[in-house]
């Protein structure tokens, strides 16, 4: 195969808006600063944000043709940055069939039997992780949304996982989309998910929502490593005092009720502040996701996986 993917971590909660993507780049940073090799991969189709929050333009990715021998990989050509970039058919214009490389490059299929050559994109990289995003990927209608079916967007999270050249990784992050739809269920069955970071903030419609998705991976025997209760309290400049302007849960009840032993709470990041900045500026924040990204390496050294990464 053509990567080699140690451990691959869920961020998800059923709620949008509660700071999966925050989350998941912390959690990324945070293992990088320790040594491991991360990437993470942006499945909102709809909504991408991991570009922005990492600073990264939304430039096309690039292509590469491989060949697969026993050795490894043995690659031919990188495809240029305009003319060969990864492009996106829509539903009209490809027959129902999405495909990120349909344009530059005929046997992208993965199959039993296969041996000779496929495409595979080329992620982009920031501060020494690398990233795909459907933000990076070309649209031949260029309308500035995602307009696409069920079917069709479960088909191109896949492949921005599956026909991604990652490489070797200690660790892959999945920033998933909120709910627990066709997206989330296709993943599962076509990847083994190491463990699960679950997200939530204080609102009490998170919290009922976030039993539903954790429930799901539960059922599909994914380890939850722990609960982040994002946005959970705001530090006054002036007295040093944490506010809970959200309110605040019944944190022992909760993660009982879930079956979770730990909870990781972050403070309110501030609209308009760079995150990355924040994240090496801020000492709380760096600290509370080293404290996630401890329980994230500690559940994979507890639960090692004896089989590949990908199922199929």
């Amino acid at each position: 195969m053509h990567w080699n993917v140690s451990h691959i971590v869920a961020v998800h909660s059923c709620k949008g808006g509660v700071g999966k993507s925050t989350v998941a780049a912390g959690l990324a940073l945070s293992l990088k600063n320790n040594g491991h090799s991360v990437g993470i991969c942006d499945l909102d189709i709809y909504g991408p944000n991991i570009a922005s929050i990492l600073g990264l333009s939304n430039s096309y990715v690039l292509w590469k043709r491989v060949h697969f021998a026993e050795s490894g990989i043995e690659y031919d050509t990188h495809g240029g940055q305009d003319a060969n970039a990864f492009s996106i058919g829509s539903a009209a214009t490809s027959g129902g069939k999405a495909s990120c490389c349909s344009d530059v490059c005929d046997d992208i299929g993965f199959t039993p039997d296969e041996t000779a050559t496929t495409c595979l994109m080329e992620p982009k990289e920031a501060h020494g992780i690398k990233v795909m995003s459907f933000s990076f990927i070309k649209s031949e209608r260029e309308l500035g949304y995602a307009a696409y079916r069920g079917p069709i967007i479960d088909q191109i999270a896949s492949e921005l996982v599956l026909k991604t050249d990652w490489g070797r990784l200690d660790y892959l992050i999945l920033d998933l989309p909120p709910g627990t739809g066709d997206v989330i269920i296709t993943l599962m069955e076509d990847v083994n998910i190491s463990s699960l970071v679950a997200v939530t903030t204080p609102h009490e419609l998170s919290i009922n929502d976030l039993f539903k998705g954790i429930n799901l991976f539960q059922d599909y025997g994914v380890p939850i490593v722990c609960l982040v209760e994002n946005m959970s309290y705001f530090v006054c400049d002036g007295c040093d005092k944490l506010h809970h302007l959200f309110g605040s849960i019944d944190i022992d009840l909760t993660l009982k009720s879930l079956g979770i032993s730990d909870h990781v709470c972050l403070p309110i990041i501030p609209s308009g502040v760079d995150f990355v900045q924040s994240f090496y500026s801020n000492t709380d924040v760096r600290t509370k996701f080293l404290e996630i990204a401890t329980l994230v390496t500690n559940c994979m050294n507890t639960n090692r996986s004896q089989f590949s990464s990908i199922k199929r």
